[in-house]
C-alpha cells in the first residue's frame, strides 16, 4: 500500500473518531477506575460541608509546592475532584512520554525492570481523557492495549502479589475497556483467575506466605473497574477454585493478626507474625517506630501504632512525592498504595466486614474517630460503632502455620493471654525455607516476647536474628536452605548453606 494510501486511510480514521466524539459528548466512559463524575461531585460536596474534609483537603493542596512536586494520585485527585487545571500538563507530559513504550526491555540491571509499573499512566489517562486530542487516546490506547498482550502471551513474571508488572498490565487491558482483552488477561496464567485460585487454606497465596500489599491497590482498582463495566464476575463477584475472593481474602489478613500490642503513651500496634516472609526491611517504604516495646518486630503491622510523640503511623503510600522515575518511559511505582488505603477501599465496599474496627484503631492520639483519606468518599469511622471480630486458634496445613491463641473470640485482640505462631513443617518463599518446625513469634502481655523475622536492614546481623537455620530455633535434616537467584529475569529457587549468626541479643 502506498504511503498516501496509508495517510489517506489514517486520516479518515481520525476524522471518524472526532465525529463520533463530537456526536456523543461525555460518553467516552472515562473515567471509572478511580472515581466517576458523580463520585467525585459527591466528595466535593463533603470538602464543602464537613470540616475534617476541608481540612484534609486544604493539607493534600499545602503539601507540595508546586503540582510538579505533587504524587500524581494526588494532582489527578485535585483534577477531578476541586476542577484544578493546572495539573493537566504536568500529568500530561509523562503520559505522552508514554507512548509507544515496549512492554518489555533487556536491561543490564535485570532487577530493576522486575518493579516496571505502569498502573499510574492507566490513571492519567482514565482521569485526563477528555484533555487528550483523539490522536493522543488512540496512540495511548495501542499503547495500552500492546502491554496487555504482552502480559496474557510473554509476561515472564506471572504473579499478582510481588512484583507490579502483571497487574499493571491487567490496568493497562481495564482501561482499554475491551472486554474480550480483559477477559483474556483475566484468565490468562498468573491473571487475577489463577491468582484467586491458586489460595492456600483460605487465607495465602502460592508465592509468599500472604499476597503482598504492595499490589492489592492494583487488585481493587481491577476490581472497580470491572463492576462499573458490567465485569463483576472477573472482580469482586468471582470464587476461585479455593473459594477465595476478594473479600475473603482481605478478611484472611486482618483475621490472622497478632493481638495488640501496647505502645505506653502511644496507640496500640497490630502485627502480622504470621504472614512475615515477603515484608522485610525496607519494602514497604517505613520502619517500625523505635520504640523499646516494639524492638524484634518485622514492618509488617495491619495497624501501625503511633509513638507517644504523635509520629510513625501507617503512611498512605509507599512512596514519597512524586513518582519515583528509573527511566522517562516508565515508573517504577514508588506511590503505590498502603494498607490503609486498602482498608479503606474494602470498608466501603463492605461495611459489614471487620475493616472498620481496624481503621478505628489507625486514629490519630487523642481522637474519637479515625478520619480516612478523601479518596472513597468515607465519612469518619468511629469505633463505638465497629466492634472486634471473633478469631480462634487455627491450623493452617497447607501453608504450614499454627497460630495459638490462649484468648479466643472477639476478646483475643486486647488480652494479655499468650499467643503464638509455628511453623509445621511446609517451607514457604520470600527466603523463609529455614523456617521449617520453628517457633515464628510469640507474644504475652500485650509484648512481643519472641520474633523469628528481622526488622532492619538485610543483613544487619546486629538488630535482630538473620535469615538462616541456625537463628530460628529450626530442625535442620539435610544442612541446605532454599533462596531466590536471577536469571534473565526469571526467578529460580536454589539450595544455599545456612548462614551463621554470631552473638545475637537474646533475653
Amino acid at each position: 500500500m502506498s504511503p498516501l494510501r496509508v495517510q489517506a486511510g489514517l486520516a479518515a480514521a481520525l476524522a471518524a473518531v472526532v465525529a463520533s466524539a463530537a456526536a456523543e459528548p461525555g460518553s467516552s466512559g472515562h473515567p471509572f477506575l478511580l472515581w466517576t463524575g458523580e463520585e467525585a461531585k459527591a466528595i466535593r460536596k463533603r470538602t464543602l460541608a464537613e470540616d475534617w474534609a476541608k481540612q484534609k483537603l486544604q493539607k493534600l493542596i499545602q503539601a507540595a509546592e508546586s503540582p510538579q512536586s505533587r504524587r500524581t494520585f494526588d494532582n489527578l485527585f485535585l483534577h477531578a475532584v476541586a476542577g484544578d487545571k493546572s495539573v493537566v500538563e504536568v500529568e500530561k507530559k509523562p503520559l505522552l512520554d508514554f507512548i509507544g513504550c515496549a512492554p518489555y526491555k533487556e536491561d543490564p540491571f535485570h532487577w530493576m525492570w522486575h518493579h516496571v509499573d505502569r498502573y499510574q499512566h492507566v490513571l492519567r489517562y482514565d482521569v485526563l481523557y477528555d484533555a487528550l486530542t483523539p490522536h493522543e487516546r488512540r496512540a495511548l490506547d495501542v499503547t495500552f492495549r500492546r502491554i496487555a498482550v504482552h502480559g496474557i502471551k510473554a509476561e515472564r513474571i506471572r504473579e499478582w502479589e510481588g512484583y507490579p508488572r502483571m497487574a499493571s498490565a491487567s490496568l493497562c487491558a481495564l482501561v482499554t475497556r475491551d472486554k474480550r482483552l480483559i477477559r483474556g488477561i483475566f484468565e490468562c496464567d498468573g491473571g487475577v483467575k489463577d491468582y484467586l485460585d491458586g489460595m492456600i487454606d483460605g487465607h495465602f497465596s502460592r508465592g509468599g506466605g500472604n499476597p503482598d500489599h504492595k499490589n492489592l491497590g492494583h487488585l481493587m482498582l481491577w476490581c472497580r473497574g470491572c463492576e462499573r463495566l458490567g465485569l463483576n464476575e472477573l472482580g469482586f463477584g468471582y470464587i476461585g477454585k479455593s473459594g477465595v475472593g476478594v473479600r475473603k481474602l482481605l478478611e484472611g489478613i486482618v483475621r490472622v493478626a497478632d493481638p495488640q500490642l501496647t505502645i505506653p503513651g502511644g496507640m496500640p500496634y497490630y502485627g502480622r507474625s504470621a504472614m512475615h516472609e515477603l515484608f522485610r526491611d525496607g519494602g514497604m517504604g517505613f520502619r517500625v517506630p523505635q520504640h523499646p516495646y516494639l524492638q524484634g518486630l518485622a514492618v509488617a503491622p495491619i495497624v501501625m501504632g503511633r509513638a507517644p510523640d504523635g509520629t510513625a503511623g501507617w503512611p498512605l503510600w509507599s512512596g514519597g512525592g512524586a513518582a519515583e522515575k528509573t527511566y522517562q518511559v516508565f515508573e517504577q511505582g514508588g506511590a503505590r498504595m498502603q494498607l490503609p488505603l486498602i482498608l479503606e477501599l474494602a470498608h466501603q465496599k463492605w461495611p459489614d466486614g471487620p475493616f472498620g474496627y481496624f481503621l478505628a484503631q489507625m486514629r490519630a492520639r487523642g481522637e474519637d474517630k479515625y478520619f480516612p483519606s478523601l479518596y472513597w468518599g468515607l465519612g469518619p469511622v468511629d469505633p463505638r460503632k465497629f466492634a472486634a471480630p471473633s478469631v480462634k486458634s487455627v491450623l493452617f496445613a497447607g501453608r504450614g502455620l499454627a497460630i495459638l491463641r490462649a484468648e479466643e473470640g472477639p476478646a483475643y485482640w486486647r488480652s494479655p493471654a499468650p499467643m503464638a505462631v509455628l511453623r509445621t513443617g511446609v517451607a514457604g518463599s520470600g527466603g523463609s525455607g529455614a523456617s521449617c518446625f520453628a517457633l515464628h513469634a510469640f507474644f504475652a502481655f500485650n509484648r512481643p516476647i519472641y520474633s523469628a523475622e528481622r526488622p532492619a536492614g538485610k543483613f544487619d546481623r546486629r538488630a535482630t536474628w538473620s535469615n538462616s537455620a541456625r537463628s530460628r530455633c529450626t530442625v535442620a535434616v539435610d544442612n541446605m536452605q532454599l533462596g531466590d537467584e536471577i536469571r534473565e529475569g526469571r526467578i529460580y529457587k536454589v539450595t544455599r548453606w545456612p548462614r551463621p549468626v554470631g552473638q545475637a541479643p537474646t533475653r
